[in-house]
């Protein structure tokens, strides 16, 4: 007999979605507008929920509305505890579970059809450990991904950088997702690090491009360790935050490189100016270059906060204002989709779709991409190598 045949109101699932999400019940009833001696009387069963506080409820922890009559409740940690790893995050939990469900679903279907003795991820093949020299491990790894100094400099904007490096890290098979998931609070995530396939997703809402490029190397950080997570690069709140932004720091701006830009320029280091100036010359954002100013010893330690409050409501990083792009008509389908699910995903759907057996259907249940788009998808994946592989004679 199904577990959910019951016909009264189960208190017990809501305090168990609620403590399994780490909220406090002031927290749940502030982010769902009921007040909190009456969310109290329903959580202790004195009292029997309206249909729109079950409505309210059920958007919130992102179950559907009978799952509160149900004998037990449904599993929300998906293996990942993201309020360990943002213990300042007070928003709302849907957006992450939306997102953390979206990463697993491509995972299951890319370890499906992939034959991962091929690619070249390995999760020994040089791991990282809190203990790690950040400096030395983001040397070793910017060599292994092949990522010259020269040709950082010279690709003509953020968002080729991004793509460059992107499939940088794709070749070594993780997954790198870039989707749009209403909610300003978390940058991107690390799902499925210690299996075959990990998967980097990085919420494009309200995020330049720029950034997206230090939130890239942030997760890949957390891949190193092995460490499944959501983070939000800007917001550093735990030791292993700190970490995977020094690491992403040093391997997108190295010491060295900073050095000589900073000898060939005059003027103060600390001026907007000349963190614009660096900002374009790295493709990365403002914030980062000030981080990693701080890092080498061109700021003092105290320079972010100072930098950062002469910005009104955002911050360089934040300018991106969109939700994550405006009407796709009229463009390129194949560019757009490789946008949103990357090259390995690219590469691997598309080419065995037919051999594998691999049904549209279940195409469409992990990735919400329609199956007609997979050849445009191939196709538009091959265009974007070859662009890539053009930087290398730069």
């Amino acid at each position: 007999m199904a577990n959910y045949e019951s016909v009264e109101f189960n208190p017990a699932i809501l305090h168990s979605l609620r403590t399994q999400l780490a909220y406090s019940a002031s927290e749940v009833a502030r982010l769902c507008n009921v007040p909190i001696d009456r969310y109290n009387d329903l959580e202790a069963g004195e009292a029997q929920p309206k249909s729109g506080e079950l409505k309210k409820f059920a958007k919130f922890f992102r179950v559907k509305e009978f799952s509160f009559f149900r004998r037990s409740a449904p599993s929300k940690s998906k293996d990942i505890n993201f309020r360990a790893h943002m213990p300042q995050y007070k928003g709302e939990p849907g957006p992450i579970l939306d997102a953390i469900e979206f990463a697993s679903g491509i995972q299951r279907l890319l370890i499906s059809v992939a034959d991962t003795r091929s690619l070249r991820w390995t999760r020994n093949e040089r791991s990282l450990t809190l203990t790690s020299d950040v400096e030395q491990e983001a040397r070793w790894w910017r060599r292994n991904l092949e990522i010259e100094d020269t040709t950082q400099l010279e690709i003509p904007s953020h968002d080729k950088f991004f793509m460059f490096f992107r499939s940088r890290v794709e070749q070594r098979g993780i997954s790198v997702l870039v989707y749009s998931f209403d909610e300003k609070a978390f940058k991107g995530l690390v799902y499925g690090s210690k299996d075959d396939i990990p998967v980097i997703l990085i919420n494009s809402f309200k995020q330049q491009k720029s950034s997206r490029t230090f939130t890239l190397a942030h997760e890949l950080g957390h891949v190193l360790l092995g460490e499944d997570g959501v983070s939000n690069p800007y917001e550093p709140a735990t030791r292993v935050e700190r970490f995977c932004n020094k690491f992403a720091a040093a391997i997108l701006m190295p010491r060295k490189l900073i050095s000589r830009l900073l000898d060939n320029r005059k003027g103060d280091h600390t001026s907007n100016s000349t963190i614009k100036w660096l900002s374009n010359k790295l493709k990365v954002s403002m914030e980062a270059v000030v981080i990693r100013l701080i890092e080498c010893g061109y700021a003092a330690g105290g320079f972010w906060q100072s930098w950062k409050s002469q910005f009104k409501g955002y911050l360089p990083s934040e300018e991106d204002l969109g939700g994550g792009g405006g009407s796709e008509e009229g463009v390129d389908q194949g560019l757009v989709k490789l946008a949103h699910f990357g090259f390995l995903f690219g590469q691997l759907v598309p080419d065995r779709f037919r051999e594998s057996g691999l049904t549209g259907m279940a195409v469409f249940k992990a990735s919400r991409l329609k199956p007609g788009y997979l050849p445009d998808l191939s196709r538009a994946a091959k265009q974007r190598l070859s662009e890539v592989r053009s930087y290398d004679g730069i």
